[in-house]
């Protein structure tokens, strides 16, 4: 296979921007980058009927058992939605670190909240090695994985990436990252050391691939405050098993939810157009799609690689599951035009799905102290899963000379001091760490360690990885904003994905 050809199909602006409506505002929202503020979206009227009372739905518990050929009379009846309009371009943050004559190119795909702690870490970097410094450009993921390929290609690289551990395929059978294993050697850190569940992705053909920076988990953040004035207590919840199973989700989410009237979802009268508090948000990135897939038993594509399996029961059920969510039981929004961030900390939103990056955040806002309580991914499905990943320091592989000297020096001070990232949310990726007072005592990072640890799971890699999330992410969201009917928009998406794993095949 001619590598070059091979990754500029990967990276072709076409399939880029083949999930147009999602593909940078929902890559940008992964990884931390500030929500940007969407237009105003017209709900749609639900046609299905809505509970009378606030007791567990019967349809919610018996959803995971509904059969992959039975398409829901709601996604059929329901009028399309408008098209909702795209939101604008990220513009990448840019900035210079220190004064010394030696510089380091770095990118990576932090924004918002976790771009603070990482400009921390870099002042830290200079001041103890000032014959350095650092360009640093913080990009959404979209422009990333489209740009960094790209650099490496026409030989005009950074120094030094960061990406994701699910993204590793896609540069290493195209050769186009540094072997990393002479920096496990003699730099005070060993490959022992670092969490498993990352290490045993990190290799490509016996080459380790990169340097672990973090990890993380998606998270449920409750607003005890918001929960309070619906007569609930959020404090006595198991922040490691809050709910019991996904019908209770939905019987207690109807009662946190309230319209501007005071009503909520199972009264009559409700006004879903006019919603003053919100349950929950699912959001438009593809994480709390994947935990509730994975929940309910299904796969985006098999363990083999060889297969697109969206289109199966399992991936029908848990679709079906926050369907219903939105337009049968009316507790949280479409997740298109919503701001959830603002709501979350307004007052708007009792329970936020989102990253463990978002602890700046809080910090930011004290009036969220000690409202604010970090939970695991609910239980919807059968199984608790929610979605884990970590991000990885790579060099690319034309990078030599004092660039690949930087490069190097910084890789290593970040091993070494990434207990720092605990500031920000992020897991230090190091087992030694773990047990240090600022993992073990800090209100959410202890979370975040025991959720990756008992019921995270890593995306699955795939040489065209990016590819196949902008494929499948968009077709998600025309079912909940009733775009298409449920059976073709899976149908629609496994057919696109399986194109996507013959080709590589081939």
């Amino acid at each position: 296979m001619d590598d070059r050809r091979s990754l500029a199909g990967l990276i072709s602006r076409r399939r880029l921007l083949a999930g147009a409506l999602l593909s940078s505002s929902a890559l940008l929202a992964a990884c931390g980058a500030p929500p940007t503020k969407g237009p105003p979206t017209t709900v749609p009227s639900a046609s299905a009927a809505i509970p009378t009372s606030a007791s567990a739905p019967t349809r919610v518990a018996t959803a995971a058992a509904a059969p992959a050929s039975a398409s829901p009379t709601a996604l059929t009846a329901a009028a399309p939605a408008s098209a909702p309009t795209a939101l604008p371009t990220p513009t990448p943050a840019i900035s210079n670190i220190g004064s010394g004559k030696q510089v380091i190119n770095f990118w990576n795909p932090f924004g918002g909240p976790d771009l603070v702690t990482v400009t921390e870490m870099l002042q830290q970097f200079v001041k103890e090695n000032p014959g350095y410094q650092v360009h640093q450009e913080a990009l959404s993921q979209a422009i990333l994985y489209q740009k960094l390929p790209t650099s490496i290609i026409a030989g005009n690289p950074p120094d030094l990436a960061i990406i994701h551990i699910w993204a590793i395929a896609q540069f290493s059978t195209r050769n186009l990252l540094r072997d990393a294993t002479d920096l496990y050697k003699g730099n005070g850190f060993t490959t022992d050391d670092f969490l498993p569940q990352v290490m045993n992705q990190l290799s490509y053909k016996g080459k380790l691939q990169g340097v672990p920076f973090n990890a993380f988990t998606w998270l449920c953040f409750a607003n005890a405050d918001v929960w309070k004035a619906a007569g609930l207590d959020a404090t006595q919840r198991d922040p490691t098993n809050p709910f019991t199973d996904g019908a209770e989700f939905i019987q207690i989410a109807q009662q946190l939810t309230k319209d501007k009237q005071g009503r909520h979802p199972s009264e009559a009268g409700f006004d879903d157009k006019n919603v003053a508090v919100w349950a929950v948000d699912i959001g438009s990135t593809f994480q709390t799609f994947l935990s509730t897939i994975w929940q309910f038993g299904g796969s985006i594509v098999s363990d083999d690689g060889k297969k697109a399996t969206v289109n199966s029961e399992e991936v029908t059920a848990a679709i079906q599951y926050w369907y219903d969510a939105i337009h049968k039981y009316k507790i949280a929004p479409i997740p298109v035009g919503f701001d959830s961030s603002t709501a979350f900390v307004n007052g708007g939103l009792a329970m936020w799905m989102n990253g463990s990056w978002q602890k700046n955040l809080f910090t930011d806002h004290p009036q969220l102290q000690p409202a604010v309580k970090p939970w695991y991914t609910p239980t919807w499905g059968k199984k608790p899963t929610t979605f884990a990943s970590a991000h990885i320091m790579v060099i690319p592989n034309a990078i030599k000379g004092p660039a690949l000297e930087g490069a190097s020096k910084l890789t290593e001070w970040i091993a070494n001091n990434s207990l720092i990232q605990a500031r920000g949310g992020m897991l230090p990726p190091r087992l030694s760490l773990l047990q240090k007072p600022d993992v073990a005592n800090d209100w959410e990072v202890k979370i975040v360690a025991s959720e990756f640890e008992k019921i995270g799971r890593i995306e699955k890699q795939d040489p065209n990885i990016t590819e196949i999330q902008n494929t499948f992410l968009p077709e998600f969201i025309s079912i909940l904003t009733n775009q298409k009917p449920l059976k073709d928009a899976l149908k629609e998406a496994e057919t696109r994905i399986q194109a996507i794993l013959d080709r590589e095949q081939h």
